[in-house]
This record gives C-alpha cells, structure tokens and sequence, in this order.
C-alpha cells in the first residue's frame, strides 16, 4: 500500500512588500518515507493594467540605465511584466536545489530513485525541513499563494515484464542498442538485460535512455558454459574459467557486487553452438542466483527446457535458492517465438529501476509466463522469493492477461489449471483455474505454482511458472 502523509499545507498573500525576500516555510519528516510531493500554486501570473504597466518599465529603465534610455524599445515590448516566485529546498544533511520556473503552477517529486530536474536524488531523511520560496517579483498588488507538500511511503509491490538475456552488434546480434531499446518498448517490456557476449562495448549507449530500464551485464561465452554476469562493479576476467575452478570465478563476481545466471545449460555446445552446454562442475550452488529455465528463444518446454526444470527442481530439493527466468537470448528482432514471453520481476514500487531488477533477481521474486502474469499470495500477504514458517496457508492465485492481450499477437492463451509442486516436484495441488484459492499446509521445502492451458493451437501447455515460496522449520 502507498501511505500519503501531509507534511505542509499553506495559503497566503504576498504584495509588493515582499519582492526580493525569502520565506522560509520549515515542516518536519517523523516517518519512514520514501518519496516527497511538492505542489505549489500562485495567482495571478501576470499585469494586465496598461498604463501601471508603462509607469513600472520606465521607472526600471530610468532606475537601471539612466544613461541609455534611448537604447532601449518601448514599454509595450516589455509586457506583460511577469510575477516570478519560486522555490529552493533544503533537507537535514543539506541543500537539494531549486525550481527556478516561471509556470505558475507545478510538481515536483524528491526520491532516491528520481527527484524533478532542479533537485538532487536523496533518500527522505527524518529530521527538520526547509521549503523557501524565492520571491523574485510581484508586479500586481497582490499574489495568492499556495503550497502543499505529501510524503509517500511506497511500500507496494509491482510486477514488471523484463527480458533478462539481449545481445547487439556489439556481439552477434542484429539490433543496434536503439534498435533493440525501441523493439523492447514495442513488445511493451519495462526492463532489459544487455548481456552482449564477452563484452560491455556497448554498455555506454544506454546512459541516455530514459523510459526502459536497462541493466548492463555481460554473457560469459565460454569453452565450458556460458554464464549471465550482471552489474559487476569491475571487470571479472572470463578467460580462465575451467571446468573445475568455476566456485572461483562465481565468488568473484559476487565479491565484485555482480549476480550470476546459468543461461540456457542444456542447449548443444561444441561446434553446433561453441560452450552453449553447462559443463562446469558447480560445487556449491548458492553462488547461483538464478537459472534460465525458458531460453534459446523457444519459451515452452522443449527437450533443452525440460531438462534445465529438472535440473533447477533438483538443486531447490536441496535445499538452494535459485530464481527461475526466461532468457529469450536475443539477437533479432525476427523468428522470435511466443512474442509476449518475459520475465516478471517483483519491485517495490511504482518506478523500475536497474537497482530494483537486481534485487529482485538476488531475492528470488520471478516469474516466467509465454504471455499473462501469473503470480501467487498467501492469506498472510507472502509471496515468492520470501521464507516463511510451516503452517496452514491460503493460496490466491492472479493471471493478469492485460499487457498480453493489449500485444495483439497471433497467438492466444487460455489458462485452464493451476498446479503446485513441491519437493522434488512432487505436486500436491492441481485445481482448475475457476478456483484461484488453495489452502495447504506447508512442511519444510519449497513450493512454486504452474499455470497450464492452451497456447496457440496446443493443448495442456505450461504457461506460466513462479519462482518458489521457501519454508522452514517452525521454531518452537
């Protein structure tokens, strides 16, 4: 939920007595929050009096250029003279900038993630506050002025479509990076993975991409496997990976701050596609954030895919925490199967950012759909990627076919059941999709929901799967 919290809230009249000061309008945060709103408002915006409009420009120019009138047009060029009052922003650690405008009505939004141009990102520090307005000018007798200022704590959680595993010509793929930005809005993603092959060449032409959120990483194309590196904070060198040493190479990449996918382990290798098959020996999987399950651009349960499954519902048995994905490994905007497949990420918020996609990743808050978001909370508001003790819970089940159908693709999807697995996929629920709530009682494990149907012409396809829901033992 998004909690809104009035911070200041003010009316009043400024006259001619205040052109050229400050006003000082101090408020307190005492909350959590996450987000500040600024809306401010002043009337009117201009002088509409002809001849006090004449009288005010002579009496500046003979004031600021007694010497020069003559170089000067006359009053009329001037008007209408313009009322200007604007606004400056201090936090407790300091001051974040200003609305130097001359609209007399505006909004302005201060986050850590995104703060209207004039301000600095900051987190909302607790503390004492200062809103000044600047009162550059007032022209007419009066101003009527008001300023309202929210706090929002943004605690909601959002799901965004994403494709985790792109290429550009910086590698082998056909997109240029605009090409592939602009495609990806076409197939209305809200998050991509450039993860070019052995290279981040092309990492610096996404800085100025506003609308789509890009995380930069970089596909380790290897003699033994190829691995997704994303967000190192430097380079982790991919050439001396060996079979027997990968353990090695993953903790550093996680010492450099990155996060680690196996992609598409099961795809044939050498000469057909050179290290395309997993073949390293992975000693301790909780180096693993997560594991392509979905890949080589055919998102439904090919031979390569149902191995890749198995192989992730064997290491969840285990006792790993491992997300799923789908990486349509993406070279083109051509032959591209099942358009509307991706990657759902659970965000806290309303914005994606690079920094949210991580987390989301690293928490294990995924799911993988050829079309409709499928996701899944407990009666307690769980949901994937989270850990929770045994007991009786209450399953509620969402498929959200909105941005799928808005496609207009040249397939269609009916979602028809819904399975839940649990240890070593063993399913201990299968119901019809009428019924969106399943009570269970959870023992320790893990447990992840499939969402089964029709997909195009086939039947009692697998549609969409979640990421898993992780129990413990009840402490006593």
């Amino acid at each position: 939920m998004n909690k809104m919290i009035s911070l200041l809230k003010k009316e009043f009249v400024l006259t001619e007595k205040d052109e050229k000061t400050n006003v000082l309008l101090p408020f307190e945060v005492n909350e959590d929050l996450t987000q500040l709103c600024i809306e401010y408002s002043y009337s009117p915006k201009t002088l509409e009096d002809a001849e006090i409009t004449k009288e005010k420009v002579k009496k500046n120019i003979q004031t600021d250029a007694p010497f020069n009138v003559s170089d000067y047009p006359s009053w009329e060029s001037f008007a209408p003279l313009k009322n200007l009052i604007t606004l400056s922003l201090d936090s407790p650690l300091g001051y974040l900038g200003a609305a130097h405008r001359q609209a007399p009505q505006q909004k302005h939004i201060i986050s850590k993630e995104y703060s209207s141009v004039g301000f600095e990102r900051t987190e909302i520090e607790k503390g004492k506050w200062c809103l000044t307005l600047n009162v550059h000018a007032i022209v007419t007798e009066k101003v009527e002025f008001s300023v309202v200022i929210w706090g929002k704590n943004e605690t909601r959680m959002n799901w965004f479509p994403c494709e985790l595993h792109c290429h550009t010509m910086h590698s082998d793929g056909d997109f240029s990076v605009s090409e592939l930005i602009e495609t990806a809005k076409q197939r209305k993603l809200k998050g991509i993975c450039l993860t070019d092959h052995n290279t981040m060449s092309g990492h610096r032409e996404t800085k100025s991409e506003k609308e789509l959120t890009i995380l930069c990483g970089i596909e380790w194309t290897t003699y033994f496997g190829h691995m997704l590196v994303l967000d190192c904070s430097k380079y982790v060198d991919w050439r001396d990976a060996h079979v027997d040493t990968i353990d090695e190479k993953i903790k550093s990449v996680h010492e450099a701050g990155g996060v680690v996918g196996m992609a598409h382990p099961f795809q044939l290798g050498t000469p057909i596609c050179t290290g395309g098959h997993w073949d390293y020996n992975i000693k301790d999987f909780s180096g693993v954030n997560y594991m392509e399950i979905w890949s080589e651009g055919a998102p439904y349960m090919n031979s390569p895919n149902i191995r890749a499954r198995e192989l992730w519902h064997e290491k969840l048995s285990q006792g790993y925490h491992i997300a799923p994905t789908m990486g349509r490994d993406w070279h083109r905007p051509i032959n591209n199967q099942l358009q509307g497949a991706c990657t759902w990420l659970l965000c806290k918020g309303e914005r994606l950012t690079a920094e949210k996609m991580k987390k989301a990743i690293i928490e294990g808050r995924t799911s993988i759909s050829a079309g409709p978001l499928f996701f899944f909370e407990t009666d307690k508001g769980e949901t994937v990627g989270d850990e929770i003790e045994e007991g009786k819970r209450v399953f509620n089940f969402t498929v959200d076919s909105e941005r799928f159908d808005s496609m207009n693709l040249d397939y269609e999807i009916e979602a028809q059941k819904i399975v839940i697995l649990t240890n070593n996929m063993q399913t201990v629920s299968q119901t019809d999709i009428t019924h969106k709530s399943v009570e269970l009682c959870l023992k320790k494990g893990y447990y992840t929901a499939e969402l089964y149907g029709k997909v195009g012409k086939k039947e009692n396809e697998l549609i969409a799967f979640t990421a898993p829901i992780y129990v413990k033992e009840k402490e006593i």
